[in-house]
């Protein structure tokens, strides 16, 4: 069974899983890193290590997550994106969607990581929570 995070420090713990993945040298968590940002629709973001990292809601939504966790969870059918979503909206309110002023600044920062992971991220309406001030920083 996987659980819902359920504070934002579970929240900031996927996050730095993350960041480890991406910085890895094993070419299997950088891969499923990349895949999964390139497939997202919602992120969480925060700080780590000085750098902005950007979690799906897919990965970061769940409690305690790691790429084979993840991945066995997946094959049995238990990932719904709308159960994160809501896990983490409980936790840190509404996200922030285009129309918002500050969007244009996250959504910026975030392309510029996808630019430095040599991705291409899906062409669609992203929206982010994020944990730190990104737009005070960025902007």
């Amino acid at each position: 069974m996987c659980d819902l995070i359920t504070s934002e420090r579970h929240i900031r713990r996927n996050l730095r899983t993350l960041h480890r993945y991406i910085r890895s040298d094993d070419a299997k968590d950088v891969e499923w890193t990349k895949k999964r940002i390139i497939g997202g629709r919602s992120f969480a973001a925060a700080y780590v290590n000085s750098e902005v990292i950007f979690g799906p809601i897919r990965v970061v939504g769940y409690a305690n997550v790691t790429r084979e966790s993840w991945q066995r969870w997946k094959r049995e059918g238990l990932l719904h994106g709308w159960h994160a979503h809501d896990a983490i909206e409980r936790i840190l309110g509404p996200r922030i969607t285009n129309g918002d002023e500050r969007w244009n600044l996250i959504e910026e920062t975030f392309l510029e990581l996808c630019d430095g992971l040599y991705v291409t991220p899906h062409s669609v309406n992203r929206g982010f929570w994020c944990l730190d001030d990104l737009v005070a920083e960025v902007g």
